[in-house]
């Protein structure tokens, strides 16, 4: 399932630039200490679009959802670092056809990175500081 290959592909490589905090996603199975709650950095890889009828080409919308929590990170230096980490990898795959090709595997090509927008704020009621960043994945098949 491309969905399932995307996110993992993206798990990995988020990996490599946040070594302090549990990256889960989706489609992936928890092992070991994995947590599911904050802090934590999600990804998601939602289930495809298809953009032409006669065309191999979709897309992917992904969202990498980070949180922190209140009280631990009160002066928010981890969410903040986490963001800009992240973020910085990201703009690299908008940026950069090679680093875009490291998300490819057998069945597809990665052709596209676009990011699109983001939030950023503070949920009282999870006492979570939080940043969403949204980004869609154009693919070959």
């Amino acid at each position: 399932m491309i969905e399932q290959a995307i996110e993992a592909k993206l798990i990995t490589a988020l990996e490599a630039v946040v070594t302090d905090c549990d990256i889960v996603g989706f489609w992936q199975t928890e092992t070991g200490n994995t947590r599911k709650e904050s802090p934590l950095i999600s990804v998601v890889c939602n289930p495809r679009n298809v953009e032409t009828e006669s065309l191999p080409l979709l897309s992917c919308q992904i969202e990498v959802k980070i949180l922190s929590n209140i009280e631990t990170d009160q002066k928010k230096a981890k969410i903040i670092e986490w963001t800009t980490v992240i973020l910085d990898y990201l703009y690299t795959l908008n940026a950069n056809e090679t680093a875009r090709t490291a998300l490819s595997d057998t069945g597809y090509s990665v052709t596209g990175f676009k990011l699109d927008g983001g939030t950023s704020g503070i949920d009282t009621d999870s006492k979570v500081f939080y940043s969403i960043i949204p980004a869609t994945i154009s693919c070959s098949v």
